[in-house]
């Protein structure tokens, strides 16, 4: 072979050696870190327009992180299906060496696809890599936002998108326990996002030791033996301590109910979801409602003084005939709830007298039906009843008459008796030894009816 022929052979085997062995040669200026995008911390700074142009091309991206912050970044509003895998997520430092990854996109929830949630303890640059999930062939469009935590600075929400992003515990919305501090949110229908579950919206809320507190979503519309929310509820560390799984506990307007007596002062979150069996969205509110004896605790007095379904949301009733209230069990049927409207009271009994409850003046129906009342001692132990409305005479519907022999707080249950389903306007009253009065209705008193809001 002549030297010039020869030296050509070499030459072109030394050029072609030198190609990288994928089929995909990527010409984005953001695949190595050298060449990151700069992102801003923040919901208003999220990127929008990013693309995946094939399986083998990479994005990477530069944000500046503060010390002691936690940041939720995350791929979201990518088109397809919740049973698709879409993007990787990974996480390095400013060395360039990973910190953390969601690489399947396992983590998202609502419209999120992959999730990474990251305390920082030092400041300075870090970097995102967004790419195809693992052992996947996907290239597309997606979003990338980099979330600071609820009380860090930059923290925002979209009120116009039902205050969205709040799918983590770390971008929670704030909720005030209190009857006027209940909100109403809408979980969306997820089924047009690559992302690994339905939409979830966390809450915060600040509780006090030695009370209980009410947290239940309520006024869903739909029949009481349909499927709707659940509830989780949440310590600061963010370790479940409760829940409501199935929307199992509501009653009246209440579908999803969790009671939580709580054992030390501090900061709690609330997770609302669909019920655990079934693919429900829409919309719903949420309410906390701390005990009868904290000093927020009110109820509506142009609804029926509701809400008053636990022992814990008791409407205080003076002892005496004439203390006697007019109320109304509520037609329940337009609500998803597990059952009727239950009305609770509270009162204070002495030791050593015997104490009467009746419900009177109960509004006729043509089954004949009525109220069912149940007495129940300080611990909430139930000590008598007249589930069936059977021991009252003349206008008295139901009637306990019970000896007591404790001093305390005392609890009445007014519902629907048993194995019926009655609704309307009742008379109730308490009273010691005997409720002897010339007339038997309230005075001042009248019915109100049950506005839903």
């Amino acid at each position: 072979m002549n030297r010039p022929y020869w030296l050509l052979l070499v030459g072109l085997v030394v050029l072609f050696s030198g190609f990288p062995m994928a089929a995909y040669a990527d010409t984005d200026p953001d695949d190595a870190f050298d060449e990151a995008t700069s992102i801003e911390v923040g919901y208003d700074n999220a990127i929008l327009d990013g693309t995946l142009s094939s399986d083998e091309d990479i994005d990477i991206y530069r944000f500046t992180t503060e010390a002691n912050r936690t940041y939720v970044i995350e791929t979201f509003n990518i088109q397809g299906t919740p049973n698709m895998r879409a993007t990787g997520l990974y996480l390095f430092d400013s060395n360039r060496e990973e910190l953390r990854s969601d690489e399947r996109g396992n983590n998202g929830t609502g419209d999120a696809n992959a999730r990474i949630v990251q305390t920082f303890t030092r400041a300075g640059s870090y970097y995102i890599r967004v790419s195809s999930a693992r052992f996947e062939n996907w290239s597309g469009s997606y979003s990338l936002r980099v979330l600071p935590k609820y009380d860090e600075p930059g923290a925002g929400w979209d009120a116009e998108n039902d205050f969205e992003p709040n799918n983590t515990r770390q971008i929670a919305n704030e909720i005030t326990p209190s009857l006027s501090g209940a909100v109403t949110r809408r979980l969306f229908n997820h089924n047009s996002f690559v992302t690994n579950y339905a939409d979830v919206d966390y809450y915060r809320f600040e509780a006090e030791a030695g009370y209980n507190y009410v947290i239940e979503t309520f006024n869903i519309q739909g029949q009481p033996d349909g499927n709707a929310t659940a509830l989780r509820l949440y310590n600061s560390s963010g370790e479940q301590i409760q829940d409501d799984k199935r929307g199992a506990n509501g009653t009246g307007d209440a579908n999803a109910r969790i009671v939580f007596p709580v054992k030390t002062t501090g900061e709690y979150f609330v997770s609302v979801m669909r019920d655990d069996l079934y693919a429900w969205a829409g919309t719903y509110s949420l309410r906390i409602l701390p005990q009868y004896d904290h000093p927020d605790a009110e109820w509506d007095a142009e609804n029926n003084f509701e809400p008053n379904d636990t022992f814990s949301t008791a409407n205080l009733l003076e002892v005496g005939s004439e203390n006697a209230v007019n109320r109304r069990l509520f037609d329940h049927s337009g609500f998803v709830t597990n059952g009727s409207d239950y009305d609770y009271y509270r009162f204070e009994a002495k030791a050593g007298q015997t104490y009467i409850v009746q419900t009177f003046n109960v509004q006729e129906n043509t089954s004949g039906d009525g109220t069912g009342i149940y007495l129940y001692n300080p611990e909430g132990s139930i000590i008598a009843d007249d589930e069936r409305g059977r021991n009252g005479e003349g206008s008295i519907d139901a009637e306990i008459v019970q000896p007591l022999t404790v001093d305390g707080t005392y609890f009445i249950l007014v519902k629907d008796e048993r194995n019926a389903n009655w609704t309307g306007a009742y008379s109730l009253r308490v009273c010691e030894n005997n409720c002897a009065q010339s007339n038997p209705t309230p005075s001042g008193s009248v019915f109100l009816p049950l506005i839903i809001r």
